[in-house]
């Protein structure tokens, strides 16, 4: 069984390999494949073959798939944005291309006489699909522009951090002198998963105060000023830029000589006159805002180790089908 670590690699691993194929065929259809290899990375070419082997090794029936899936969703966009004669931009993590703020969503962007931003995601069958990760000690600035709130949230994690730091040495009987340091000379992990049931009992109950703690922040903005509060979901649902095409293949199972998959489009961004917070669950570190044609999920995660106070949110969304 893979760790969560080893798993979250992974999935990042197909969805860089994923954008690349769907861009390939793309630039293969439009008849600009030369174009587009020569504006790859130098190392892009080792970084492929090194994310193909590792997926070979624990996805061996996805890797078969990826490119059957791939070929079929640049059909799919070629259908609605119309087929030209497009320069095809890869602008993903794993390559040197530079991309204008503008596209900051965007993976792959088709230049001809317009431009055509594109997020590509890969996510299994009645999945959430990744959008966003922000810290969560900027989280509210940033994206409602409330400094005050974001200063009284960033208090109340500080002290709720400290509670749980000093329930996880009582749980593991270590002397707590106010940070990790004791924790890590005894040789404990700092890695969130794999900890002892105790431990991960003290940290699940910390991500839920703190999720509930944002809904309630995030309620009272939406309170405040409801058209203001829906208008500013649009970065945190993959919306930033209005024009952005979301393209998602969903993989229902992977079937000898048989892909099971299926496409989703969206041109437009969702209907934003219609959203309702719904509270967290007992126990979890999350929440959802319901949307006319979609459900987005709020999600307190550690960063790599959950030793420091510098968390992430994580949003996620459902589209309806």
């Amino acid at each position: 069984m893979l760790s969560r670590e080893k798993e979250a690699y992974l999935n990042e691993f197909k969805g860089n390999l994923y954008e690349y194929l769907v861009a390939n065929f793309l630039a293969s259809q439009c008849d600009t494949t030369e174009w587009f290899l020569s504006s790859l990375g130098p190392h892009f070419q080792k970084q492929l073959i090194d994310y193909e082997l590792m997926l070979r090794k624990y996805s061996p029936n996805l890797i078969q798939d990826l490119p059957v899936m791939a070929g079929s969703l640049a059909d799919e966009i070629l259908k609605v944005v119309g087929a030209q004669k497009y320069k095809v931009h890869l602008i993903g993590k794993i390559t040197t291309a530079k991309s204008n703020n503008q596209w900051a969503e965007a993976d792959i962007v088709l230049e001809s006489k317009k431009m055509v931003p594109i997020s590509i995601k890969l996510s299994k069958e009645n999945s959430f699909v990744n959008t966003k990760s922000a810290g969560i000690r900027s989280f509210l600035k940033t994206y409602f522009q409330e400094d005050k709130l974001q200063e009284d949230f960033n208090k109340f994690i500080d002290y709720h951090f400290d509670t749980m730091a000093l329930k996880v040495h009582e749980v593991m009987n270590i002397d707590y002198h106010s940070d990790f340091s004791g924790w890590i000379a005894a040789g404990f992990s700092e890695l969130p998963g794999g900890q002892p049931p105790e431990v991960s009992e003290v940290l699940h109950d910390y991500y839920h105060t703190l999720a509930k703690e944002l809904f309630r922040l995030m309620e009272l903005i939406s309170i405040k000023n409801k058209h203001y509060f829906s208008n500013q979901l649009l970065p945190l649902i993959g919306y930033s830029e209005n024009s952005i095409l979301q393209a998602i293949t969903y993989y229902k199972s992977s079937q000898k000589n048989s892909p099971s998959f299926y496409h989703l489009l969206k041109e437009q961004s969702p209907q934003m006159d219609d959203v309702s917070l719904i509270s967290p669950r007992e126990g979890v570190g999350n929440f959802e805002i319901k949307l006319k044609d979609l459900i987005l999920q709020i999600r307190i995660k550690p960063m790599n180790k959950f030793t420091t106070a510098a968390y992430k949110i994580n949003c996620s969304v459902k589209f309806s089908l």
